[in-house]
């Protein structure tokens, strides 16, 4: 494999790949530049435990199932060309160089995923993923294999250039439909994009307005994915100008690295994503962190020879950081206006105050009284009439005002005017009566709300929460996913309820708390909107424990090699100190960001090569 031996040939010939290095670069490639692409239409059966959530047998996806597909299928090849050479290659292998403290925590999390998914209650979904994600444990693993496989790749340029190269070239396209998306000119809604998608000419409405989205599906996704690139194509580019010898290739592949380092700045903004924003302002946070702790260790002389160069190249990286802001957020009164809405998001989400709520339903036996302020009504169901009543809130009878019946005669809307509330609504049909779309009935004596598989909710059973009281509309409905989604993790400490299988988990059957926050009683909660959440649930507190550490020992050794201290001065390859900060500040970005945004098979593969790269060069090109 890479990380073995060389032979005779690639010492004198560096860039020299044998076969097995070739099909795992070009798997990597594949996986940083390809898999974020891929958009096509495809009809894919409903695993048996989300029929009833579904309510199909099948469902049409566009954004993940043959990136995960294609993911899987990476990682499968990388496995072969791996096995393949250690068995022809006659070496002798030191497993215990490949077992560090990061493949150890990986294996680790790769361990508890695959308990989750062998004792899952949902054995379909934890295997291949859910609709419209598809981030099962095949998946998971997937990611594991991308992760050690770019530790133990990356050991000269080439292998390096290879990983760049697709991440530079997906960047770029990706900003370019995100450009086109914020301008309201989707590539995806074009005769040409969208016989791409569907295999034929077809209307695709649009899926987010003017809000950009790349090919991830979701802005919020997009809007990560774009802050942990925006780092790492900016260094990625200073190392192409320091290591790259004809000057053509150099200053070409400098200037496209930067192109894509701005469309995907620009695309956080354009993507109006929150966690887009916090990743970026984290990775800002993490350069500052870097340059103020070179210049006190140039200052304090443990690394003379930096004195001058790394002010210099950090005056360039800042200059180019302002100049495409000031490019993208100032010159361009749009992105100033997505700007402004994101400032707007960041305000709303850092208002912890009481969130309002339009209504509060309180059910006691046969009637329903609905709260607002200070304001209420009560419906209420007389049994012997079989009928129902409208009170105000000294409890008097409301007539209704008028009465409009539906054409086909199936449904009667009641208009009242309640004294000291205000005009309401009532909508009789089949059995049932609704208020705001909240369907009740009258079920074994008690009046009940009806969930989305339309079953009655027995409204003394109380749906498990831990804290958010009050915030539950904080952050679009964050705080109510999040206080239902700490019990799961409480109940799942060892293992997890299966890998993505947070839709089963999560308890759906909350018609009055999701009309209350979602406005919308049948919404269905299908992620955590946390990938730490997300990781607790599906598989467990051990391998978020091991996650956790993964993710601590990256910026620990990550910033101890980009401050090179610990004894003697260390040099190293021009190139390669910046490059290490970049990534170090895009897996920052990334890690800010998951606190409010999932893992997808949209953004996780590049996640995962990024960090393994990362630690890679944490060792590559040590004089030392």
């Amino acid at each position: 494999m890479a990380g073995g031996k060389k032979t005779d040939r690639s010492k004198k010939n560096p860039a020299f790949m044998s076969g097995a290095e070739i099909v795992i670069g070009s798997m990597l490639f594949i996986a940083g530049g390809i898999i974020p692409l891929i958009v096509r239409n495809v009809v894919v059966p409903v695993a048996p435990e989300l029929t009833e959530i579904f309510a199909e047998a099948a469902r049409e996806d566009k954004f993940a199932y043959y990136k995960s597909l294609l993911l899987i299928t990476s990682a499968v090849l990388i496995l072969i060309a791996a096995a393949g050479e250690y068995v022809t290659s006659g070496k002798t292998v030191k497993w215990k160089n490949y077992f560090t403290p990061p493949v150890i925590a990986a294996l680790a999390f790769a361990f508890f995923a695959v308990l989750s998914a062998v004792f899952s209650n949902y054995p379909n979904t934890a295997l291949r993923g859910t609709i419209d994600r598809f981030e099962g444990l095949f998946a998971l693993l997937s990611y594991i294999v991308l992760f050690i496989t770019a530790m133990f790749y990356a050991r000269k340029n080439l292998h390096i250039n290879i990983i760049l190269f697709g991440l530079v070239l997906s960047s770029f396209i990706l900003g370019a439909i995100g450009l086109s998306q914020f301008a309201g000119f989707d590539f995806f809604r074009t005769p040409f994009g969208s016989y791409l998608v569907m295999g034929y000419r077809a209307e695709l409405g649009a899926q987010f307005g003017n809000q950009a989205y790349g090919a991830q599906f979701n802005p919020n996704t997009f809007g990560l994915y774009a802050s942990m690139l925006f780092p790492v194509l900016v260094s990625a580019g200073i190392y192409f100008a320091c290591t790259v010898k004809r000057p053509v290739y150099k200053w070409a592949l400098f200037a496209a690295s930067l192109a894509a380092a701005a469309l995907m700045l620009f695309c956080v903004a354009a993507a109006y994503s929150l966690g887009g924003f916090l990743g970026t302002a984290a990775a800002g946070a993490a350069a500052t962190a870097i340059i103020a702790a070179r210049f006190f260790i140039a200052k304090r002389g443990a690394a003379k020879q930096t004195k001058k160069k790394f002010p210099l190249a950090a005056g360039v990286l800042l200059g180019l950081f302002a100049a495409a802001a000031v490019a993208v957020f100032v010159l361009n009164p749009s992105a100033n206006e997505a700007f402004k809405r994101l400032t707007d998001k960041l305000g709303a989400a850092l208002d912890f105050g009481q969130t309002a709520v339009t209504d509060t339903f309180s059910f006691n036996g046969n009637e329903v009284t609905v709260t607002n302020q200070d304001r209420s009504f009560t419906v209420y169901y007389e049994i012997q009439s079989d009928n129902l009543f409208v009170l105000d809130s000294d409890r008097k009878p409301v007539d209704f005002s008028r009465a409009i019946q539906s054409e086909d005669l199936t449904r009667t809307v009641f208009a009242y005017s309640v004294p000291g509330y205000g005009n309401i609504n009532i909508t009789v049909f089949d059995g049932y009566f609704a208020y705001r779309n909240l369907h009740m009935a009258y079920v074994n004596g008690l009046l009940m709300p009806i969930a989305y598989d339309g079953v009655p909710v027995d409204p003394r059973e109380q749906t498990p929460s831990f804290g958010f009281k009050g915030m539950e509309s904080w952050a679009s409905g964050r705080g109510y996913i999040w206080s239902r989604s700490l019990p799961l993790m409480l109940k799942n400490v060892f293992i997890g309820t299966g890998p993505d299988t947070f839709i089963n988990a999560f308890p759906q059957r909350d018609p009055v708390g999701k009309l209350m926050y979602f406005n919308n009683p049948f919404i269905i909660v299908d992620k955590a909107h946390n990938l730490y959440i997300q990781t607790g649930v599906t598989t467990g507190g051990m391998s978020l424990l091991a996650l956790l550490f993964l993710f601590a020992y990256f910026c620990f050794a990550s910033f101890k090699s980009i401050l090179q201290t610990g004894g003697a001065v260390v040099t190293v390859k021009p190139g390669l100190i910046p490059l290490r900060a970049g990534i170090f500040c895009g897996a920052v970005a990334y890690f800010v960001a998951s606190m409010s945004t999932d893992s997808t098979v949209t953004s996780a593969p590049v996640f995962w090569i990024i960090i393994g790269l990362g630690f890679a060069l944490n060792k590559f090109g040590d004089d030392s």
